[in-house]
């Protein structure tokens, strides 16, 4: 359960009640962090290698592979969903943030970004933290072609949502995945997606979590990313 802050924003959504189909989407973008934030980038610094996590982890994305200036590098772009800055990716760069305990959720999770893709309907990562190619592919994911996915992984099987509402290039969509341990869900712009049986918990794994690519520079993601969260409800 999310409460948003902000002018004019009391806006509560719902991400783990059974009986909740909705999420009241925020009319502002400041969702305060709480004890169950593990990741809340909002992308508001507009310069620099960094992009900061306000959740208490402190769980900060690296522009590209390194600190340093490089073209695998996204960049900083003022025609974004909210604020004054979110993320252009070009079909070869990502965000990368470094594997800890925060990170490695191995039971409920809710991960949502805004996103605005160029060239769907190739299938590009959004947000991925899985381990290939370990057996099943252990962890979590969410990626996107012409329709939304979530996804999750151990070594006993795999558990993919596929949803059924159109992803379109040029436009701005806030997507949403969540798994409560006998369900998972996907949502675009607030309106229930998919909703399936799954019991598949998200492995433990070592390796960074991404953004705009998979942990292993595949499946590159082309256009502009903003808020991106992770939730361990």
């Amino acid at each position: 359960r999310v409460v948003g802050t902000g002018a004019g924003a009391n806006v509560t959504i719902n991400i783990s009640s059974l009986l909740n189909q909705t999420l009241n989407l925020p009319r502002e973008r400041f969702i305060a962090p709480n004890a169950s934030t593990v990741l809340l980038l909002h992308f508001e610094e507009g310069t620099g290698q960094y992009a900061n996590d306000s959740s208490q982890y402190g769980n900060n994305g690296t522009l590209g592979a390194t600190t340093a200036s490089a073209s695998d590098d996204p960049q900083w772009n003022s025609s974004t969903k909210f604020g004054s800055f979110g993320v252009s990716f070009n079909g070869n760069d990502f965000i990368n943030v470094s594997n800890n305990a925060g990170l490695n959720l191995s039971g409920n999770l809710t991960i949502e970004a805004w996103i605005k893709p160029y060239d769907l309907p190739t299938r590009v990562m959004i947000v991925d933290k899985a381990n290939y190619p370990t057996v099943n592919d252990e962890g979590y994911t969410i990626f996107v072609d012409s329709v939304f996915y979530g996804w999750t992984a151990n070594s006993a099987g795999t558990c993919q949502i596929t949803g059924t509402r159109s992803i379109y290039n040029n436009t701005w969509q806030h997507v949403v995945f969540t798994y409560d341990g006998t369900r998972g869900r996907t949502y675009v712009d607030g309106i229930i997606d998919a909703d399936s049986a799954c019991t598949i918990n998200p492995a433990i794994n070592n390796v960074s979590l991404v953004i705009g690519s998979s942990a292993q520079s595949t499946a590159f993601f082309n256009g502009t990313i903003d808020e991106v969260a992770i939730w361990n409800v």
